[in-house]
């Protein structure tokens, strides 16, 4: 299992605003800032992955969002992985634990 030293939060932040390339307001921006706050330090494909899917969690859950907002915010995972990961072993590797989860 091949691991790869995370982005700096604002970079973080920052793909994952390009990412989206639409309007962004500031509950996206939160959600992005919660994204990049569980995603320090060294992670493997599958860290990423668990990070990104506590970030939802977290964010439906802080902001009061109703349950079914966690699977409609799943679809962006894959988006997520392609912007926050530059190392294509570790990307091909959290999408392969996301296949595994859906199936």
């Amino acid at each position: 299992m091949r691991v790869v030293q995370m982005l700096e939060s604002e970079e973080i932040v920052k793909r994952l605003v390009a990412m989206r390339g639409t309007k962004i307001d500031d509950r996206d921006v939160k959600f992005y800032r919660q994204i990049a706050k569980n995603l320090t330090g060294p992670k493997s494909g599958m860290g990423v992955l668990m990070c990104i899917q506590r970030a939802i969690a977290d964010h439906v859950q802080q902001d009061g969002y109703p349950v079914f907002m966690s699977a409609v915010l799943q679809f962006c995972i894959p988006d997520c992985i392609n912007a926050l990961i530059d190392d294509e072993e570790v990307k091909a590797e959290a999408m392969d634990c996301l296949k595994e989860i859906k199936s």
